[in-house]
């Protein structure tokens, strides 16, 4: 994910200043390898400890995010007593991982489609909450600092505050703004009257947007001696458009149809008639029975592509005690994530679904007869409720029978 589709926002009482800004000499191939430095901070945090803060990140010799992160952070608190209450949390975006830093009055949530979940919560142990958190115990000066990786997806809005705000913004003002928010200047905006922060509380919004696109790669010079190309001249259609025939066609199906049967046709209900003459139910394939989808109105905020299923391919015929179902897929799956497998046995019988994390699942059959079966990824946070992460893959059907003697 490049830089330039992170949009950061900032509250009323946030210091802004970027990279550039601490450190104007930097080499923005540096930059591009260690990651793109975000800091939490107070209006009244001193420039020169975070201009030093920048310059150790940067200047340090190892590529370890974390390892780097707390020594800067750690040295900073250590020659700076009152930054621990101004400087929060340090970030670094590094591709598609988020690598955090902090102290324990940050707080960071993320809001995916409808969930949120808290990403850097050290005190969420103490509420219930499953956060995975390394604790590094602080010495003297230096208070306990807390850090941890998340990898983010297009779409993900992620919430950075002092914990006094955070516990007045709750989960579901955080999922609208994410939802209604265009820009994350106008998600901190409005999270930052929600949540009624004061002139001592940081807020900061990081939106990402989309995965920059491939750059355009120009034409090459065209030779004097190769032909220009022919452009077609566009036909202009002329007459009456055969669309419109057919609808008018249509309509009048419908409407002699209503009067020989007497019925009384409402007008509402007129579109969904012609919707009927035009896309007509499908007839089922003998043999091979669909699984039939249920409405699944919480997942309009998908973000994976469905797996591929690889075995058994559709229309397979199996024999033997048990079938091993074998999908893929690229990517790799968050801590929460899991492979939700679907399979529709035969003669009416329910659904079964299973929770993995491999790649296969075998399953031992004991009616003759056709299964269907799909995959898809699933948020399993809320153990009650799993959220679609993506739609289901394309169901594949095959027949299964025992082995002969």
């Amino acid at each position: 994910m490049e830089i330039q589709s992170t949009d950061i926002g900032y509250g009323a009482h946030t210091l802004q200043v970027t990279v550039n800004d601490l450190c104007q000499d930097l080499d923005p191939l540096l930059v591009q390898r260690k990651g793109k430095l975000i800091i939490l901070a107070t209006e009244n945090a001193d420039p020169q400890a975070l201009a030093w803060i920048c310059r150790d990140y940067y200047g340090s010799r190892s590529f370890d995010a974390i390892p780097t992160l707390l020594h800067s952070l750690s040295q900073a608190y250590r020659d700076h007593a009152e930054l621990e209450h101004r400087v929060l949390l340090l970030a670094v975006q590094r591709g598609l991982d988020v690598y955090m830093v902090g102290n324990s009055e940050a707080v960071v949530r993320l809001a995916r489609y409808n969930v949120v979940r808290d990403l850097f919560d050290p005190l969420a142990s103490h509420r219930g909450f499953r956060v995975a958190l390394t604790e590094h115990p602080g010495s003297g000066q230096i208070p306990a600092l807390y850090s941890t990786v998340w990898r983010v997806v297009k779409g993900d809005l992620m919430l950075l505050v002092h914990r006094s705000a955070a516990d007045r913004i709750s989960a579901g003002a955080l999922s609208r703004v994410a939802r209604q928010a265009r820009t994350a200047g106008a998600a901190a905006r409005s999270l930052g009257r929600t949540g009624r922060v004061d002139a001592e509380t940081p807020l900061m919004v990081i939106r990402y947007a989309q995965i920059s696109p491939v750059p355009e790669v120009p034409e090459p010079a065209r030779s004097e001696s190769e032909p220009a190309p022919v452009i077609k001249p566009r036909v202009r259609r002329e007459g009456v458009s055969p669309v419109l025939v057919t609808g008018l066609i249509a309509l009048v199906a419908v409407l002699v149809s209503v009067w020989a049967t007497g019925t009384r046709l409402n007008l509402a209900e007129l579109p969904g008639y012609l919707e009927m003459y035009f896309f007509p139910e499908p007839t089922p394939t003998a043999g091979l029975t669909p699984v039939v989808s249920e409405a699944e109105g919480s997942e309009q905020f998908l973000v994976y592509s469905p797996p591929e299923l690889v075995t058994p391919y559709h229309g397979a015929r199996i024999k033997g005690a048990e079938v091993a179902l074998v999908w893929d897929w690229a990517a790799e799956l968050g801590p929460d994530e899991r492979f939700e497998v679907l399979l529709q046995p035969p003669a009416g019988e329910p659904e079964a679904r299973t929770m993995t994390r491999e790649h296969q699942h075998v399953v031992a059959f004991g009616t003759e007869g056709w299964y269907s079966w799909s995959v898809r990824i699933v948020d399993i946070a809320d153990t009650a409720s799993p959220v679609a992460l993506s739609p289901r893959a394309e169901q594949v059907s095959f027949h299964w029978s025992a082995a002969e003697n």
